[in-house]
């Protein structure tokens, strides 16, 4: 993820379980505009929980960037696009990005559940590694929606193993 939360690129398990960004032009390829404008992020649990947090986090990289065209861009258009990004914006409350937990509502293999990380860079702080680390009984379904989108990729294990441990 980019500094203004752009995503850069994505895994296929992300792509197959979640969304998939490189089917959206590049102004849409953006974790700010995937919660407030894409239908998709609503299969998120607890939508509005969740699109509270995430905005609350991107404050305080927009105060970081103060002024940046692209920042203000971005929220002109979610402004416009958006009924409850325009509502909260406003609002003061800020976050810093850490750790929490992940449930998504996938349309056919139901709650995937696990842990979601932000890694930043010492070099480059504004960018991130996003990784969700899948709870035991998650794995089973993402590899089954893996295996649908991607029959040949590899397998699971790897992610198997750590869960056990």
């Amino acid at each position: 993820m980019g500094k203004r939360w752009d995503i850069l690129a994505s895994n296929h398990i992300y792509t197959a379980s979640v969304f998939d960004f490189e089917s959206v032009p590049q102004p849409e390829r953006n974790m700010l505009w995937f919660f407030f404008a894409n239908a998709v992020s609503r299969n998120l649990r607890q939508w509005e929980h969740y699109a509270h947090e995430v905005l609350a986090r991107f404050r305080v990289d927009f105060g970081r960037h103060a002024g940046d065209p692209d920042f203000v861009e971005l929220v002109e258009r979610l402004e416009r696009m958006s009924p409850e990004f325009a509502e909260w914006w406003p609002r003061q409350d800020l976050r810093p990005l850490v750790e929490g937990k992940y449930v998504w509502n996938h349309p056919q293999a139901g709650l995937i559940t696990g842990t979601h990380i932000t890694l930043a860079f010492g070099e480059n702080p504004d960018l991130r590694l996003i990784t969700i680390v899948p709870e035991a009984e998650s794995l089973t379904k993402l590899q089954l929606i893996a295996d649908q989108a991607a029959p040949s990729m590899p397998k699971l294990t790897a992610v198997k193993k750590a869960a056990r441990r």
